[in-house]
């Protein structure tokens, strides 16, 4: 038994199939670990900056939205919830917003929460919208909010927009119900497509111009 287990090793060892060492396999290990804390930081980082970019578009897409029911629908007044925008001027006509952010009341896309509310210095319409929605259920003004499902994680940012269609954002949650409110909290990061004016006040580098990260040491409220 001996003999053939000799003659075995033997074998295996003139044929080269020896094996990785302990210290081999501890030096790949730990190379692998080394570019994976390289580059997991990136990706997560790079899934926040995609996070941030799909809620200010989702803001901005409210606003022209808003713009195109005041005007064409709601005799100048606004719409008080995504659902609202679900539905065209007519049966089977083209919805004022897209099926992704008017699911419900709360729609959740790329990892924040967007919605859509009355704004309390908003006053309520003589008439309804030609789409159905009673002018009870409609304001003067409104206001949006983009929040991160997981704080520092899905998102770093808090984000507000309100009726002129100027985008705040903020590293805490802005608490501002007042649609024409010019200081909401946090800082203006872009202008929207104003509902009212039908066009914005920054160009197309400044608005797509916006830090991934929140700066140390800045402001949290202004």
């Amino acid at each position: 038994m001996s003999y053939r287990r000799t003659l075995r090793w033997s074998h295996i060892a003139s044929s080269g199939c020896l094996g990785f060492t302990l210290i081999e396999l501890l030096i790949v290990v730990g190379i692998i670990g080394l570019l994976a804390s390289i580059a997991i930081p990136q990706l997560v980082s790079a899934r926040r900056s995609g996070n941030h970019a799909s809620a200010i578009a989702s803001l901005r897409v409210i606003s022209s939205a808003q713009g195109a029911f005041a005007s064409s629908c709601a005799n100048g007044a606004f719409a008080t919830t995504l659902a609202q925008l679900a539905s065209g001027t007519t049966d089977g006509d083209v919805p004022f917003i897209s099926p992704d952010l008017s699911s419900g009341a709360v729609v959740t896309k790329s990892g924040y929460n967007v919605s859509v509310a009355r704004g309390a210095d908003g006053l309520v319409p003589a008439d309804g919208a030609c789409n159905g929605v009673a002018a009870g259920d409609l304001s003067t003004t409104f206001y949006a909010t983009a929040t991160p499902l997981v704080p520092g994680s899905s998102g770093d940012w808090f984000y507000w927009m309100g009726t002129p269609g100027t985008i705040f954002r903020s590293t805490d949650p802005i608490a501002e119900d007042r649609g024409n409110s010019e200081a909401p909290g946090g800082e203006p990061i872009t202008s929207a497509r104003s509902p009212r004016s039908g066009a914005s006040s920054l160009d197309d580098d400044e608005r797509t111009s916006v830090p991934d990260r929140p700066r140390p040491g800045a402001s949290r409220s202004r």
